[in-house]
Parts: structure tokens; C-alpha cells; sequence
């Protein structure tokens, strides 16, 4: 009985994380083809819905590389302080 039931929940597991991949691809394809569309001057009001499914899907671009990072980093700390003439 114990196994039937640990089967039950992986296979219930399986399923769920496959549906849940399924709408997220989709929600993905549908945020881009709205990204697309948003760029027609005449479709103003589809900007607002593309702003929110951004927001919504957590779309925050390429993330930086290590190198990015320590160049940033380095520019922060070698920059004169604000107020001081060169």
C-alpha cells in the first residue's frame, strides 16, 4: 500500500511540474509576441499590459557576468569623492 501511494505522489508530482512548465512557456511566448506588438505607436494601451506581465514574470534581462561585476565594483571604488576638483 505504502508503494502505491509513493507512486501516486511522484507521478501526481510529475504531473503538476509538467503543467506548471507548460504555462510558463507560454506565458513566456505570449509576453513576447505582447513586447512586439507594444512597439506599434498606435497600441498604447498594450504597453500597460506588457509592464505587468514583466513584472509579473520577474524578466530582469541577461543576468551580469563575474568580469561585469568587478569592473563595476572597481569603478565605485576608484571613483574621486564627490566634491573634490581633479
Amino acid at each position: 500500500m505504502l508503494d502505491k501511494v509513493s507512486a501516486f505522489a511522484n507521478a501526481l508530482k510529475f504531473t503538476i511540474a509538467s503543467r506548471k512548465a507548460s504555462l510558463a512557456a507560454d506565458s513566456l511566448q505570449i509576453y513576447a509576441i505582447a513586447k512586439g506588438l507594444a512597439r506599434d505607436p498606435g497600441s498604447a494601451a498594450l504597453a500597460s499590459v506588457v509592464a505587468n506581465l514583466k513584472r509579473d514574470l520577474g524578466r530582469r534581462g541577461r543576468p551580469k557576468t563575474a568580469a561585469a561585476l568587478r569592473k563595476a565594483a572597481s569603478a565605485v571604488t576608484t571613483a574621486p569623492p564627490a566634491g573634490t576638483v581633479s
